[in-house]
């Protein structure tokens, strides 16, 4: 009775129709893989006939691998994944199938949960193994395993007749209850109907195969076919269904007239509904190509012991998450599972920000089952899916990424002369003092690290490029995590932000990992209160955001949005006793300022204003967290400001001397006089000094030049606090136009001197570089 009340009540909701929308088209130009639709399904493994190597029913727990490429249509090379249609047939006990590429690890997600002897069916993306093969594991009771092939995603786009996937509002385009679309009369047992999907609105004639998601009502098991409206009839399924209402998405080819034919198979007559999510052009330069991943769980709310209320909403960080861009998504292909549901009910599921689609359903699940849909959905505001709970119950939600489609984003240019960047590692067991580790982006986009296993000796650095034949962009960033183990990070040409850490400290590192975000600019890599790290970058947009280090395992989560206050370039962070405290210059440029807490939560942002500031402020953090920053305006001149003991920042900015400076100044407070020091490079590549003339004064010695022997910085500098066998000392270092480092010290010998009106008190250092071929 429950069921049949269940039926009822969404009967009603159901009925409602959704106005279509026109599709949003993108070149997808080398980025991921076209769509080919098969005209039916193809049978790939079928325990019970023996299809695929292997025959009877599968013992609990077990993994089957088998050939995908060179089968079914699916070619012997040039496939990048298949569109697969998993079924359990008749399990001895509740569970689950997941799948993936043969020769990579089991990745831990569902994607299609069954009921003891029912037969259930769902579909997923899978990449295919280096050797052609997909493993099935099953994580139920025996059970016999149907897997069909609907058709392939290539290996590039610009494929002759084919194109990529258009995301379009999810539009109801077929209910055989109301007649829309179709006879307003059920679909008997072994009859069709025929659906016209393409050759219109929102699914033009150029478009191949749709995303469908179909919604069943019956009151028996069967399945239900779909082949191309003017080809012969298919006995396989692209959807099972049982009692109740079923729902799930697939793909299916277009035929005459863009016309679709589904027929019911066993069981009795079916209502059927038939919602589009979007579309495969069979134009090359159109649409959004397929780009795979190892399927991700994107959030499992049984984690948190909060489920989603009735009629209440969450909404799911796609964008920037598993090293995918924050923008240029054209759709993610979603397992969405339901779990422990108190009412009978649906999902629905849509772009953030955008209007939830009238009467469309995603998931369809009975109290107390588990049920699982695949879906495509475009992500909306800040790369974000929301998903509402249509029930009178609470329900949990797990939501797995199989794959997402990619849309071209701009790429960025390798920055010449970006400034290198410094820090002093962790001391090696027995030692008393730490490494120097630099790293710089040099002209044609390598990242190279320089290891100083001496501070004392400058000419025991060795320098190694870290980042094989990809292109990046400077500066990098570069800050130990909580065991000790450096790590650099820097932007892409591609825009997204890459990283690579120590292995086990010195000179050997890890391969670059692809982080994701689609950045414009340069991230900063700080380290926060409970020593992990948190990378944080600006968008196209003028958005911050931030990819946190999880610190029980060092692994990043996702990026996310902070707030758009249309920053430019790299934002700099200071570290506080809340936080971090970070300075951007917005486009106007003026200086804003917020605090990232301990906590993950970001303050308010507070102006500081500005006259044509560009570049990254200097922040300097004193005894009790006051902080000075110091900025370049429009005219070159070096300015500053700095908290009170309330925090509060005063209204005017300070200039520091008369110097006109070209690039963004560098500051730190002294280790050794406890005086704040300043350095920054001219139009003319010298580097010039200031400091205090006594701790705290916030008055400023004449600027002098520093360099010596000739020298002339192609970099703006960055300065270095560290230990040595003498003391504490600082430094600043820089590269020449021939990318050799140089690194000038100042150390408690010479600290008196440094002040002096000619400079003398550095020490400079030839760090030799760059490494060879």
């Amino acid at each position: 009775m429950r069921m049949l009340r269940g039926i009822a009540a969404l009967l009603a909701i159901l009925a409602g129709l959704a106005l279509p929308a026109a599709p949003a088209h993108a070149d997808a130009a080398g980025r991921g893989g076209d769509f080919v639709p098969f005209a039916t399904p193809s049978v790939l493994l079928d325990t019970r006939n023996g299809t695929g190597g292997f025959t009877g029913a599968r013992p609990a727990n077990s993994t089957t691998e088998f050939q995908v490429a060179g089968r079914g249509g699916v070619p012997s090379a040039g496939a990048r994944a298949v569109l697969l249609g998993l079924i359990l047939v008749n399990p001895a006990t509740a569970g689950h199938l997941d799948a993936w590429p043969s020769g990579t690890a089991r990745p831990g997600v569902s994607m299609v949960n069954g009921e003891a002897g029912k037969v259930t069916s769902n579909a997923a993306v899978v990449a295919l193994g280096a050797n052609g093969k997909v493993v099935v594991g099953n994580a139920t009771g025996s059970t016999h395993i149907v897997v069909q092939a609907e058709g392939y995603y290539t290996e590039n786009t610009l494929s002759i007749g084919l194109g990529g996937y258009i995301p379009v509002t999810q539009t109801r385009i077929a209910d055989t209850r109301s007649g829309l679309g179709v006879p307003a009369q059920p679909i008997d047992a072994g009859k069709t109907v025929t659906v016209k999907v393409g050759n219109g609105a929102p699914v033009p004639a150029t478009a191949t195969a749709a995303v469908v998601n179909l919604t069943v009502l019956t009151f028996w098991d069967g399945w239900v076919g779909a082949y191309p409206t003017g080809t012969s009839g298919t006995s396989t399924s692209l959807m099972n269904y049982r009692p109740g209402i079923t729902a799930s998405a697939g793909v299916v080819k277009l035929g005459t007239n863009g016309g679709v034919t589904f027929i019911n198979k066993n069981g009795t007559a079916i209502q059927l509904v038939v919602d589009v999510e979007g579309y495969f052009t069979a134009q090359p330069t159109e649409g959004s190509g397929l780009r795979t991943l190892t399927a991700k769980r994107l959030v499992d709310t049984r984690t948190t012991g909060t489920p989603i209320a009735s009629e209440g909403t969450i909404d799911i960080q796609v964008g920037g998450a598993a090293g995918l861009p924050t923008r240029g998504i054209g759709g993610a292909a979603l397992n969405i599972t339901v779990a422990g549901a108190t009412a009978d009910g649906y999902l629905t599921a849509w772009p953030t920000g955008g209007a939830e689609p009238a009467s469309t359903s995603l998931n369809n699940f009975p109290a107390g089952l588990d049920r699982s849909s695949f879906a495509v959905v475009q992500p909306g505001a800040q790369g974000k899916v929301r998903i509402r709970n249509h029930s009178g119950g609470t329900v949990h939600v797990l939501v797995d990424l199989q794959g997402w489609f990619a849309n071209p984003l701009p790429g960025v240019p390798v920055r010449p002369y970006t400034r290198s960047v410094a820090v002093q590692g962790v001391p090696a067991a027995g030692a008393l003092i730490g490494p120097l580790e630099y790293s710089y982006v040099d002209n044609i986009g390598r990242v190279v690290h320089g290891h100083q296993p001496d501070p004392n000796n400058s000419f025991s650095v060795q320098w190694t490029v870290v980042s094989g034949n990809e292109a990046l962009s400077g500066p990098p960033g570069i800050a130990a995590q909580p065991d000790g183990r450096l790590q650099i990070a820097s932007q892409h040409t591609d825009s997204n932000v890459w990283s690579l850490t120590q292995l086990s400290g010195g000179a050997t590192w890890g391969p670059l990992v692809n982080d994701g975000g689609s950045m414009a600019a340069a991230p900063v890599l700080a380290q926060r209160g409970d020593g992990s790290l948190v990378l944080l970058a600006v968008d196209a947009d003028g958005a911050l955001w931030d990819l946190p280090q999880a610190a029980a395992n060092g692994a990043y989560t996702y990026w996310r949005p902070l707030s758009d206050v249309d920053l430019l370039g790299t934002p700099s962070v200071a570290a506080i006793r809340d936080g971090l405290q970070i300075f951007g210059v917005d486009t106007s440029g003026t200086v804003r300022t917020a605090t990232l807490f301990n906590g993950g939560g970001l303050s308010g942002w507070t102006s500081l204003g500005g006259t044509g500031v560009s570049g990254s402020p200097a922040a300097v953090v004193y005894p009790g967290y006051r902080i000075r920053v110091f900025v370049r305006f429009g005219d070159g001149s070096v300015q500053t400001k700095m908290q009170d003991s309330a925090g509060q920042w005063p209204a005017d900015w300070s200039p520091v001397g008369s110097l006109a400076v070209a690039g963004t100044p560098a500051a730190l407070l002294s280790p050794v006089s406890g005086r704040t020091e300043l350095v920054a490079r001219t139009a003319t590549g010298e580097i010039w000094s200031t400091g205090e003339t006594a701790q705290g004064t916030g008055t400023w010695r004449g600027w002098v030049s520093v360099l010596q022997g000739g020298d002339v910085a192609a970099t703006d500098p960055t300065v270095l606090s560290y230990s040595a066998d003498s003391g504490q000392r600082w430094a600043f270092l820089f590269r020449t136009a021939d990318q050799q480092s140089r690194l000038y010290t100042v150390d408690a010998g010479t600290a008196a001197l440094s002040v002096a009106a000619d400079g003398i008190g550095f020490t400079m250092h030839n760090l030799g570089g760059p490494p060879g071929p």
